[in-house]
């Protein structure tokens, strides 16, 4: 009954992957290991019920009296505290994952099993050469770092007694000071583990004898190097998820499927992965274009668009910004603007070229003939020139005939003022689109002066490449209406605004071809 009950309160004090926590500072006859020292520390603090700065002080001062009484140099003090503390983090991370099987965490732990068997070390960084004048101090130390543990006993000596190690052994500490010294344990990382990959010395005074950290653990395996993985989230990876657009989300989700529940990333880690390619990237493109671009005179040009915003924000003005010249046609970006003011109009466009490193390289400015691009005072050229203090050539778009025309000829049918923003017969003409049949489209009645000039140059026009597909799509509807033929479908009604052309005439060409059957349908619907 009585040994039962200490096995149950000997399991309840038990530290995972440690062992017992060590109530007495009993360091044996070598320098002290991780795993004696984070066995003290949890000492302090859960049977003393320590903080964990406080613990970590603690067991630093213990530990540097050890190191005091072999005459070895340590770091001050705030150092001292923070190897502990890292000790005690890379800890924490393995232990929010010890119910894992993974292959990974089950390296990470094997890792950190041979990391508790190194020394503790808070030795100066120049301990080895300078600080320490005898040489036989000096192969002490060697030898407490070194990670041959067969022999490593014969160059043990008491800390008390100050035995010096035999001559044979400090011969073999110096060929083992001409192969390097050992990696010290590396700070937390992410996955919160060390990298530590030497043996135990033996210099644990017996009390961790039933301790077993993992199986198979032996001198050949702990030397052998840690296999690579594979990286999941590569920056192709990163850029083929940004241009199909799938979210962070979706893509756990398509890891999940491809590599297993095991091998998939987290959410923000895949969030924080292309976030680092989308830099890497920006950073790599606009070196290239400083290299290529060193003194190449250059056009800039902006034209403001109304588009839907990204996340579910409504529509949002963006202003594509680009430049070109000699043969070089890039973009720059594309910024949100809270408005379409000449201001922040020609502050975007400038912050844009001042970011790439070209505002020497402006000579001219590409732009929409629009107030806020032209303002007198305001204006987005204006802004501009200011902050360049010279001149640029204003490369004005002056609003096309086809534009002045198409505007005209709707003020004429329509009236120069309409109440609404939609245009009342373009909407009706969409909602009745899907009645619409396509064989019932017909050319124009009466012959029109010049039609079949007018139709080679619309067919010419077509084996060109177009820039636009609305331009495209106005040309085929231009040589249906005159009769002509032309291998395309008549397309279903988009998008319209009041200052886009171009739809407008479209609309045009379109409820002319169906004029019978849609004036049919609106004679019905206002006799019923």
């Amino acid at each position: 009954m009585a040994a039962a009950t200490a096995a149950r309160s000997r399991s309840a004090t038990e530290v995972w992957l440690l062992g017992q926590p060590e109530p007495n500072p009993c360091w044996g006859k070598q320098l002290p290991k991780n795993r004696q020292v984070l066995r003290r520390f949890f000492h302090f603090v859960r049977v003393q019920r320590k903080s964990v700065k406080e613990a970590a002080s603690l067991v630093t001062a213990e530990v540097a009296v050890v190191w005091e009484k072999v005459r070895i140099p340590t770091q001050k003090k705030s150092r001292c505290v923070g190897e502990d503390l890292r000790l005690y983090a890379s800890w924490q991370n393995l232990d929010r994952s010890k119910k894992r099987s993974a292959e990974v965490d089950v390296e990470n732990r094997r890792s950190f099993s041979l990391a508790l068997m190194t020394l503790f070390d808070i030795g100066h960084a120049d301990a080895r050469f300078d600080l320490i004048t005898v040489d036989e101090d000096r192969q002490f130390l060697l030898g407490q770092r070194c990670r041959m543990d067969p022999w490593h006993h014969a160059r043990s000596r008491p800390i008390l007694g100050r035995q010096r190690a035999t001559a044979s052994g400090a011969r073999r500490a110096k060929a083992v000071e001409l192969t390097g010294a050992l990696p010290r344990l590396p700070r937390a990382s992410s996955s919160g583990l060390g990298a530590g990959d030497e043996e135990e010395n033996g210099g644990d005074d017996g009390r961790d004898a039933d301790f077993v950290p993992s199986a198979g653990i032996s001198a050949q395996s702990a030397c052998s190097p840690k296999r690579r993985r594979t990286p999941i989230m590569t920056p192709a990876v990163a850029a083929a998820l940004d241009r199909t657009r799938i979210s962070d989300s979706t893509a756990v989700h398509l890891f999940t499927a491809v590599h297993g529940a095991d091998a998939t990333p987290a959410r923000s880690t895949v969030r924080r992965h292309r976030r680092s390619a989308r830099k890497k990237m920006a950073k790599e493109i606009k070196a290239e274009m400083t290299v290529n671009v060193p003194a190449v005179p250059l056009i800039i040009h902006w034209d403001g668009k109304l588009v839907e915003g990204m996340a579910g924000e409504g529509i949002a003005e963006r202003l594509p910004i680009l430049v070109s010249g000699d043969g070089i046609q890039k973009m720059l970006m594309v910024p949100k603007l809270a408005a379409g003011t000449g201001v922040l109009t020609g502050q975007a466009v400038y912050d844009a070229a001042k970011e790439w490193d070209l505002v020497d390289n402006i000579i001219g400015m590409c732009f929409d003939t629009t107030v806020s691009n032209t303002g007198l005072k305001e204006g987005a050229c204006v802004h501009i020139m200011k902050h360049v203090k010279r001149k640029s050539a204003p490369l004005r778009l002056p609003a096309p005939r086809a534009r002045a025309s198409g505007g005209r000829s709707i003020h004429v049918c329509f009236g120069p003022f309409l109440p609404a923003p939609e245009i009342q017969l373009f909407k009706r003409f969409v909602k009745w689109w899907p009645l619409a049949n396509q064989a019932s489209s017909k050319p124009l009645d009466d012959p029109v002066d010049g039609a079949d000039k007018i139709i080679a140059t619309c067919h010419a026009l077509l084996k060109e490449k177009q820039p636009r597909d609305d331009y495209r799509e106005m040309v085929q509807l231009t040589i249906i209406v005159l009769g002509g033929e032309v291998e395309a479908n008549i397309r279903k009604p988009g998008a319209y605004h009041r200052a886009r052309w171009m739809a407008k005439v479209i609309y045009t060409l379109k409820i002319t071809l169906f004029r019978e059957e849609f004036c049919a349908h609106q004679a019905r619907r206002r006799g019923s």
